[in-house]
């Protein structure tokens, strides 16, 4: 769920009858079906408003590519094209950033690394040393002043809480407590 400029409120979710993107909102726009691409099964859209109106919603695409899809309304909407897929059973997380442009987190297929995909540069594969536990899911936020911050549960069984981002530095968390296996840790 989001809050639009409007201060209406716009949801996005795996539709049971049709697993694909359903959006529904104070306003007219409730849509099922919007996208080509069905919503991978057990996983879920993340969605951010945008600044000037409209929001950008992300999901893992169904059917075995497990692509990044994007879509929404204000900047337009595109299949993702990143170089590699979302690792199968977790869901990518967005935010808008205070420049008005998009950052997207997400557990890369190919490497179970953490994958950073936005509208401007700053996209990075393995970012971090330690990789993002198998079937959980990274968290992102804005930071005020520019860049984000994203959380994620490492691998290795060790479930440390990890930190990355940009504007406030990055580091592994120092939790007394890992985060519980086959969980996500969430930030706002």
């Amino acid at each position: 769920v989001t809050t639009l400029s409007n201060g209406s409120i716009q949801v996005a979710f795996n539709a049971a009858s049709t697993n694909k993107l359903y959006l529904y909102g104070d306003g007219p726009g409730t849509t099922d079906g919007a996208t080509p691409a069905g919503v991978a099964t057990g996983t879920s859209p993340a969605i951010t408003a945008l600044p000037g109106g409209g929001f950008q919603t992300v999901f893992t695409a169904s059917g075995g590519s497990n692509t990044l899809w994007r879509y929404g309304s204000g900047a337009g909407s595109y299949t993702g094209s990143t170089p590699v897929g979302v690792a199968a059973g977790t869901s990518p997380a967005v935010t808008t950033l205070s420049n008005g442009s998009i950052q997207v987190a997400f557990n890369a297929a190919s490497t179970n690394k953490l994958y950073l995909y936005g509208d401007g540069p700053g996209t990075t594969d393995g970012a971090t040393p330690a990789g993002v536990a198998t079937g959980t899911s990274p968290a992102i936020t804005a930071l005020p002043g520019g860049g984000f911050q994203t959380v994620f549960t490492a691998s290795g069984g060790s479930n440390t809480l990890w930190r990355y981002g940009l504007g406030a530095g990055s580091y592994t968390g120092s939790t007394p407590d890992g985060v519980a296996a086959g969980t996500s840790p969430s930030v706002d």
